[in-house]
């Protein structure tokens, strides 16, 4: 009986295996192809050319990185740079009279940032998940908010 155990341990084992293995549909599952117009990104390091987030508010514009981490560093804020930040909320909006851009790491169409661009008339791609890593404070930049993108113009491989 012994053996009938081992035997009855190894089908189960191998079933659970071929289940396993059937569940993921085999080498093409969690390989979603990306969008043809949208380069594929990976998020590591700083050495992207183009960083990708949600298009929340029309428009496109070259300019100047300034990444701000705290709404105290918004104070070095230059008029036409275009702002990088974590999120934004409302104590932010003072400088959105200055900025010619926005990117943020995350929100939505409906967040601070998206809502108050949109009243400004400023280009903005939220949601970048990484552009206060990625982008560098003094690069230039073509920040467009109708496709989502920011390329790096200054960036080299």
């Amino acid at each position: 009986n012994h053996d009938h155990a081992h035997a009855h341990a190894a089908a189960t084992a191998v079933a659970m295996a071929s289940a396993a293995s059937a569940n993921t549909g085999g080498d093409d599952a969690g390989s979603a192809v990306p969008p043809p117009q949208l380069p594929r990104v990976s998020f590591e390091g700083a050495d992207e050319q183009l960083v990708i987030g949600k298009p929340v508010s029309r428009g496109r514009v070259e300019g100047i990185v300034r990444v701000v981490m705290t709404l105290e560093e918004a104070e070095s804020l230059e008029p036409g740079e275009i702002l990088v930040a974590p999120i934004t909320d409302v104590g932010w909006t003072p400088y959105f009279g200055v900025i010619s851009g926005l990117v943020t790491d995350v929100g939505s169409a409906v967040s601070h940032g998206a809502v108050v661009a949109r009243e400004y008339g400023l280009p903005a791609v939220l949601n970048t998940r990484n552009g206060t890593s990625i982008l560098r404070t003094g690069e230039r930049v073509i920040l467009d908010g109708d496709r989502g993108t920011i390329e790096r113009l200054d960036w080299t491989a």
